[in-house]
């Protein structure tokens, strides 16, 4: 009974939620699992995330990121209300083995809009 406990108080210690404005400009972000839910503010996309230490330049090649402090672990974020996406496309998302899409935070518009590309 008490390493259950212990287990699952480790997992919610490891899985954190971020705002996406923390992530790392131009940094590649692995999408490990999408979840819609309902939030107090309405449906969401809920992104499960891994950082892959690696920064890339606009058409997604890689660059050096020595000096970049890598994201420990897998975290969460809520995408923005813009993205939709069906029940149905996240089952088929979620059931690919492949860490083949990923998630890239390119900063923010004059309106503060996330600027996000999927690469």
């Amino acid at each position: 009974m008490m390493e259950e406990l212990k287990k699952k108080l480790q997992q919610q210690v490891r899985n954190t939620h971020k705002s996406i404005g923390e992530l790392v400009i131009n940094r590649k972000y692995i999408i490990l699992n999408l979840t819609r839910m309902e939030t107090q503010f309405g449906l969401s996309i809920k992104c499960q995330l891994s950082d892959t230490g690696t920064n890339v330049n606009s058409e997604g090649k890689s660059l050096s990121s020595k000096n970049e402090k890598k994201i420990s672990g897998i975290f969460y974020v809520y995408l923005p209300k813009s993205v939709s996406m069906s029940e149905e496309e996240i089952a088929n998302f979620n059931s690919t083995e492949d860490e083949n899409m990923h998630l890239v935070y390119r900063g923010n518009t004059p309106k503060n809009k996330f600027l996000i590309d999927f690469i």
